[in-house]
């Protein structure tokens, strides 16, 4: 890592902590650049460049995403968790939650489920396993509930992490050359691509089941292709967006696996887990939300 790049990313990580304990107060720019030891120009632009938003937009979204978790919660009235989160009256708050959310605070607590809730901002640790090359950047999860949905396409069996001798980087690979050989009109880039990821019934640990295919079942059905599907049920997901090169992704899969899960309040599942692929355009790198089934630790 450039030592300067290292410099910029530990005063990032220091505000970014400084707004998570202080969430409950009003955020300035001009607060958050004294902490930093920058100028309010240069935290904005360096703000931006290393978490891809700027300081204000993270401090507004982190607010409402935490008020969001106290909306839920049902035994908050919405003017403390207002005032709470310092946006200064209840209309100004419902305001804002709408403009995040898309739906009123009120209407966001009847529905019941986690929609759009954003984590912090977190910098996978230096002394975490395989996470060297992530480690000049953020990664942000989120939170996201999806009702049941079936996956269409086609199976391979695949040897995974946790597996003695992996081979995910083959296996998979030759899932999606074989949907696109046997459903070739379905990889149109107007789909959506999705991997799911289901324990196998190998006897050994790490045995998978991988089907690369999509939800268009109306797609998969004009190819007249033989496929196979999956059915996800309804469940929350801790959604980890990456961008990058191909051969870091596994590695960012094990550090939302093994390291934000157990200090996140959430636990995973037994349940397929999803890849959901943006359109690629380099087979070098590649645009992707891995969704890892969870429930909130009661």
């Amino acid at each position: 890592m450039n030592p300067s790049s290292g410099y910029a990313l530990n005063r990032i990580e220091s505000v970014i902590e400084y707004i998570n304990n202080h969430l409950d107060e009003t955020l300035s720019v001009s607060d958050l650049s004294s902490v930093s030891c920058w100028s309010r120009w240069q935290l904005q632009r360096v703000f931006q460049t290393y978490t891809g938003q700027s300081v204000a937009q993270y401090v507004r979204e982190q607010k409402l995403s935490r008020s969001a978790e106290q909306v839920l919660e049902r035994n908050n009235k919405m003017v403390d968790i207002a005032y709470r989160f310092g946006f200064g009256s209840e209309v100004a708050f419902s305001r804002a939650f709408r403009s995040f959310f898309g739906i009123s605070p009120k209407r966001y607590q009847q529905r019941g489920t986690r929609d759009g809730i954003k984590a912090s901002c977190m910098r996978p640790i230096s002394d975490f396993p395989n996470c060297d090359a992530l480690a000049e950047g953020f990664f942000q999860v989120r939170i996201e509930h999806a009702f049941a949905q079936r996956i269409y396409g086609v199976k391979q069996p695949v040897r995974g992490l946790l597996s003695n001798e992996p081979d995910f980087d083959i296996s998979v690979p030759n899932a999606w050359e074989a949907f696109k050989h046997q459903c070739p009109n379905s990889l149109d880039y107007s789909n959506r691509w999705v991997g799911v990821i289901e324990v196998g019934s190998g006897d050994e640990e790490g045995d998978l089941t991988y089907l690369a295919g999509t939800d268009n079942l109306a797609q998969v059905s004009s190819d007249r292709c033989e496929f196979d599907s999956i059915l996800v049920d309804e469940n929350d997901f801790a959604v980890l967006p990456f961008s990058g090169q191909v051969a870091q992704f596994s590695q960012a899969v094990e550090w939302l696996v093994l390291h934000w899960l157990p200090n996140s309040g959430y636990v995973a599942v037994d349940a397929p887990e999803l890849e959901v692929y943006s359109v690629q355009t380099d087979l070098q790198t590649m645009d992707i939300e891995y969704w890892l089934p969870i429930k909130k630790v009661s």
